[in-house]
C-alpha cells in the first residue's frame, strides 16, 4: 500500500493536474475525483475560502452562492436552548475558521443579519452574540461565567411544548433538576428501520438474563461489553472457580447443571453506566422469584420504583 502511495505521489509531480485526475478516476469507476484549481491565489475547500499570500494562508468562511442563509426559524416549535445552540454553533465556526479578526467580525455582523431575518429577536441577538464567547478564545478579561453541570442522574426527560415547557425547565433548574426535550415514538421510527440489526451477541450495553440447562434458575446482569465478551468473561470466572460468580455458584451447589450459552436474552438496554445499573436493580427486584442466582438485589433502589414491578414483569414474560 505505501509502494503505491509513493507511485502515485511521484506520478502525480510528473504531469499536469488534469491527467492526474484521470489517471486516479480509472482506478476505481465508482470513486470519482473532481479537479479544482486556485484563481487569483484563493481556493474555496468545503467551508472554507484560503487565501495564498507570500509567507502565509488566510482563511474564512465560505458559502456556496445557492446557500439559501435559512436556519431554525425563531418561531419554530423548537427549544429555545436549540436555537441558541445553532447561532452559538456558527459563532464558533467563525472564530475557528476565520484566521483574520477583520473576516471574523465581518463574519459576525453576517450571522447577526442573518439570524434577524429568521425572525430572532434582536435583542437575543445581540446578547448572544455580545457575550458568547467560545471556550478556546477567552482570555481572563472576557472569562465567562461557566453554569454549574448538573447531576445526570437528576433529569427529566418531557415532550416539548412551546411555551410551558421553557418554563418548566427554568423553574425546576433552581431544583437541580435538569429538564431534557425528546420527542417521543415518530412514523418514521416505527416504519422505517434504516440501521441493520446487529446480531444479539455483538449488542452492547445491555441487561441481559441467563438460564441454567437443568431448572429454572436464572441469573440478571449487566454489562457494556457485547454478549460475546460478557460470556466469555463469564466462562472464564466458571472456569478458574470464581467465587464471586453467581453462575459458578449455582453450578458448584447443583451437580450437573451448567449454563444454558445459546439461549441469548436481553432484557433491555442503556448506554449510561448509572442508569444501566438502576435498570439492573430493577430487573433483579422485579423479577426475583427466590429462583435468581444473583447474591443480591443490586444497588440501592427508591420505594417508589416498586409501583413499576407488574409492568416490568408483564413486558419481560410477553
Amino acid at each position: 500500500m505505501k509502494d503505491d502511495i509513493f507511485f502515485v505521489w511521484k506520478l502525480s509531480k510528473k504531469v499536469n493536474p488534469e491527467d492526474f485526475k484521470t489517471f486516479l478516476n480509472s482506478i476505481e469507476p465508482r470513486i470519482q475525483f473532481t479537479l479544482e484549481m486556485e484563481k487569483d491565489r484563493t481556493l474555496n475547500f468545503t467551508d472554507l475560502t484560503i487565501i495564498r499570500l507570500d509567507r502565509k494562508f488566510v482563511m474564512k468562511v465560505y458559502r456556496k452562492d445557492t446557500h439559501t442563509n435559512k436556519y431554525i426559524n425563531w418561531r419554530s416549535n423548537v427549544p429555545t436552548v436549540t436555537k441558541v445552540g445553532s447561532m452559538k454553533t456558527l459563532i464558533f465556526r467563525a472564530y475557528d475558521l476565520c484566521t483574520e479578526i477583520k473576516d471574523r467580525n465581518e463574519e459576525l455582523d453576517f450571522l447577526k443579519d442573518t439570524f434577524i431575518a429568521n425572525d430572532y429577536p434582536v435583542e437575543v441577538v445581540d446578547r448572544i452574540f455580545n457575550n458568547y464567547i467560545p471556550q478556546k478564545y477567552r482570555t481572563n478579561e472576557n472569562e465567562q461565567k461557566v453554569k454549574p453541570q448538573l447531576d445526570s442522574s437528576r433529569s427529566l426527560y418531557v415532550p416539548y411544548v412551546r411555551g410551558f415547557s421553557d418554563m418548566l425547565k427554568r423553574e425546576l433548574r433552581k431544583e437541580e433538576l435538569d429538564v431534557i426535550f425528546s420527542k417521543g415514538p415518530t412514523l418514521e421510527k416505527k416504519l422505517c428501520k434504516l440501521t441493520p440489526k446487529i446480531p444479539i451477541e455483538m449488542s452492547k450495553d445491555n441487561i441481559y438474563r441467563k438460564h441454567c440447562t437443568e431448572c429454572t434458575a436464572t441469573y440478571i446482569g449487566e454489562s457494556g461489553l457485547t454478549m460475546k465478551q460478557r460470556d466469555t468473561l463469564h466462562r472464564s470466572d466458571i472456569k478458574t472457580g470464581k467465587t464471586r460468580c453467581a453462575l459458578y455458584t449455582h453450578m458448584k451447589n447443583n451437580k450437573g447443571h451448567n449454563v444454558d450459552w445459546e439461549k441469548k436474552e436481553v432484557l433491555d438496554r442503556e448506554r449510561d453506566f448509572e442508569k444501566r445499573k438502576i435498570k439492573e436493580a430493577l430487573y433483579i427486584n422485579a423479577l426475583d422469584d427466590g429462583r435468581l442466582m444473583n447474591p443480591d438485589k443490586g444497588i440501592p433502589i427508591n420505594e417508589c420504583w416498586t409501583e413499576f414491578f407488574p409492568n416490568i414483569r408483564k413486558l419481560t414474560y410477553n
